[in-house]
């Protein structure tokens, strides 16, 4: 897909698989409604109506993660949402501009903003041959995608941290409390849970401070644009 995008030169490019479960016929009524948008429109997007097609256990999956992905990513995207799309040489240019190596394609196209429309059509199935995305690789996929556009997993690493480190010392206050009063029969108990929970807490904080920091590092080394120009006076 990528070599495609940089070798076209064309004001309009468009992105269709080739199982023809993209119906071709579509593309028509993209680039009409380009032309009756007067050129605002820079990015003319596919949109299955539902899964239907997929198994029940693929579509539940695949429903997750887009429900994962826009709880913790700032790039929210819609669920049926395909690569068949109608795509304006100035969003084409954005994209392009976004040279990492790990290119989750979906977010990306949204990342880049600009304005969109969305055809809705229904499932078509493919022509021949069967579909090389097995559940795992897509499951890769999944991950790849929250990864590269959100650093929250990090965060939640962190959080986990602080919450094994604060359980811990009050269990550790209760340990000490219900010793002096009580005592303890098994000599040294008390002292090894708490110190092993207060230093486990204690290495997950400091795991999640480091992880922010590599974040930033991560984040740097896309190289990603800061902002993208529509159009200049």
């Amino acid at each position: 897909m990528l070599a495609g995008l940089k070798a076209s030169k064309t004001i309009l490019t468009c992105i269709m698989d080739c199982d023809l479960q993209d119906p071709p016929e579509l593309l028509l009524e993209m680039i009409d409604r380009y032309k009756r948008s007067n050129g605002d429109l820079k990015m003319i997007t596919a949109k299955r109506k539902n899964r239907s097609g997929d198994s029940k256990i693929r579509a539940i999956f695949s429903e997750g993660f887009y429900k994962i992905n826009n709880l913790i990513s700032p790039i929210k995207l819609e669920s049926g949402v395909r690569d068949f799309r109608l795509i304006h040489r100035d969003a084409l240019d954005s994209i392009l501009d976004i040279n990492e190596y790990h290119r989750f394609s979906k977010a990306i196209f949204e990342f880049v903003g600009f304005k969109k429309e969305v055809i809705e059509y229904d499932y078509i199935d493919r022509e021949s041959g069967s579909s090389k995305w097995n559940f795992l690789k897509l499951f890769i996929y999944a991950i790849e995608g929250i990864v590269s556009f959100s650093t929250v997993p990090l965060k939640i690493i962190t959080l986990i941290g602080f919450t094994i480190f604060a359980l811990s010392s009050l269990y550790g206050i209760y340990m000490i409390i219900d010793t002096i009063l009580f005592g303890n029969d098994v000599k040294g108990y008390p002292s090894i849970v708490t110190l092993i929970s207060f230093f486990g807490g204690l290495q997950i904080i400091l795991l999640g401070i480091i992880g922010e920091y590599i974040a930033r590092i991560y984040e740097q080394s896309k190289n990603r644009p800061h902002y993208f120009i529509e159009y200049e006076k």
